[in-house]
């Protein structure tokens, strides 16, 4: 489900890509973040998860244990964001751990050079820095 709906390529559902799922996405979202991710998926199709699908603070180091098909371990967020070149600037900065940066997640300081620099990054203009912008502005 992951790879047929997550068109930006950020690891996880935002809601923009639910409306061609079937069911009830906003199901599956259990902390009602509005972002369906990998942990919820496994969750909603009967497995278990590393951490709670309902805490928005997962540790993004640690695997998810649930066994797909032969029993492969699936990555985690930082395994797949370093996959996709995503820095380790990025993947620190992610404090609650959904695989994107949030204007309080990239800077706790604000001056017009900071906010001119995210602004360039964040490239929809959504407030949020995906890893796709962040690794095509150039982030570091």
């Amino acid at each position: 489900m992951l790879k047929k709906y997550d068109k930006d390529g950020s690891g996880a559902l935002e809601e923009g890509e639910w409306k061609e799922m079937k069911g009830s996405p906003e199901k599956t979202d259990t902390n009602g973040d509005k972002i369906i991710t990998l942990d919820e998926l496994i969750v909603a199709f009967g497995g278990t998860s590393g951490g709670s699908s309902s805490s928005s603070s997962k540790s993004r180091n640690s695997p998810v244990t649930a066994r797909i098909g032969g029993g492969n371990r699936v990555s985690t967020l930082e395994e797949k964001l370093k996959d996709k070149g995503v820095s380790s600037k990025f993947i620190s900065s992610d404090k609650n751990s959904d695989g994107n940066l949030q204007m309080s997640e990239y800077s706790d300081t604000w001056t017009d050079k900071m906010l001119a620099d995210f602004d360039k990054l964040d490239a929809n203009r959504d407030g949020v820095i995906s890893p796709t912008e962040w690794v095509e502005g150039g982030g570091r």
